[in-house]
């Protein structure tokens, strides 16, 4: 089991409270998910995980084998969502690594990811 990271000073958790500015992000190439829907939804999706950290008392669903536990606070205050989410993650920016196909719908070409 990971380990349980306790202090604001870690870290992981001031790497994402950086990235909350669009200059950082930039600077870095990388940006922050927050809750289990949109992190997800950047793995299915290709985008190259950095690194996770999950609530320690309420784990998400996803599998995230290298996740970090971080106690419920400390994942509350770096949270910029109005509720404390469970998973936070750091994906690498760019293009994902899954590629986009493109497919004929009638008369409409669409591209999936």
């Amino acid at each position: 089991m990971a380990r349980l990271i306790t202090s604001a000073a870690n870290p992981r958790l001031k790497l994402v409270r950086k990235l909350g500015t669009r200059r950082q992000r930039e600077q870095l190439g990388l940006f922050v998910c927050e809750g289990e829907d949109l992190v997800e939804a950047a793995l299915e999706s290709g985008w190259e995980l950095e690194a996770a950290l999950v609530d320690a008392e309420r784990p998400p669903a996803l599998a995230l084998p290298s996740a970090e536990r971080v106690e419920p606070r400390l994942l509350a205050s770096i949270s910029r969502l109005g509720h404390a989410p469970r998973v936070i993650a750091i994906f690498r920016a760019g293009q994902p690594t899954r590629r986009s196909e493109e497919r004929r719908v009638g008369k409409e070409c669409v591209t999936t990811c």
